[in-house]
């Protein structure tokens, strides 16, 4: 987005009695935001500091307000980095979440719902499914969200890694809950991956050599083609073979 547009969609937000913003952690800092009532985070922030930013977003100014953070179970060790930091979380269900769906919503029956949790979550995951299928842009939409997701998570610093490893992440499941039924593979999100991978692998041994230039530079051993002139033919080092005489016999 430009910085224009953005500016007008916060305005708008700003103004209005009641939205959704999506954003970034480009939001989490310096924006006035008084009335917001809930963060929701569906990635989980760096450190404690980042942590504390976003949710500071709302309870301004004495007002109330609520933050939930969505965690896999694999990301269970981030709750443990907060309480390092004297930050509690309250643990909510994912079953006592899905429970609402058990609710009749406007224009459904309670028999259209289900009546179990799972029956529930079975029938909206089928809904959304069915009706990406029925929108290609929808479904274009899907599959890039799903591939930033990818490329997003993939490019969690090194030092938290542990705490959101990348292949712990079961991207099968991750693609359904946007809705798509196409295999990780056909999506181009491991091939996504593959490429930064290897973009980041080259960039790390590039730094590699630098730094072993700069070391070899202080400690006076410069590589021979530090030494050669961009006009010498470079040959000037080689020793010369010599040729062996071979008597004549008479």
């Amino acid at each position: 987005m430009t910085q224009q547009d953005r500016s007008a969609v916060f305005k708008s937000f700003r103004e209005s009695t009641a939205g959704v913003l999506m954003c970034t952690d480009v939001a989490s800092r310096g924006l006035d935001m008084p009335k917001v009532r809930w963060i929701v985070q569906f990635n989980a922030a760096c450190t404690a500091a980042d942590y504390v930013h976003r949710v500071g977003r709302t309870a301004r100014v004495n007002a109330a307000g609520s933050a939930i953070a969505f965690l896999a179970p694999a990301e269970a060790q981030y709750i443990q980095m907060l309480e390092q930091h004297q930050i509690t979380l309250k643990e909510v269900t994912m079953q006592k979440v899905l429970k609402n769906l058990l609710l009749p919503q406007n224009n459904t029956s309670y028999k259209q719902v289900g009546h179990t949790v799972e029956e529930a979550a079975t029938s909206l995951q089928i809904k959304v499914e069915k009706l990406l299928l029925s929108d290609q842009d929808l479904h274009e939409m899907a599959k890039r969200a799903y591939i930033s997701f990818v490329r997003s998570y993939a490019s969690y610093p090194k030092e938290v890694r542990e705490m959101f490893s990348f292949k712990a992440l079961h991207l099968g499941h991750y693609a359904k809950s946007m809705g798509l039924r196409d295999a990780p593979s056909a999506l181009g999100a491991s091939a996504a991956f593959k490429a930064k991978k290897e973009i980041k692998e080259k960039h790390e041994r590039k730094e590699k050599r630098r730094k072993i230039q700069v070391m070899n530079q202080r400690s006076g051993k410069l590589p021979k083609t530090a030494s050669i002139s961009e006009f010498d033919s470079g040959l000037e080092g080689i020793p010369k073979i010599r040729k062996k005489k071979i008597k004549e016999r008479r």
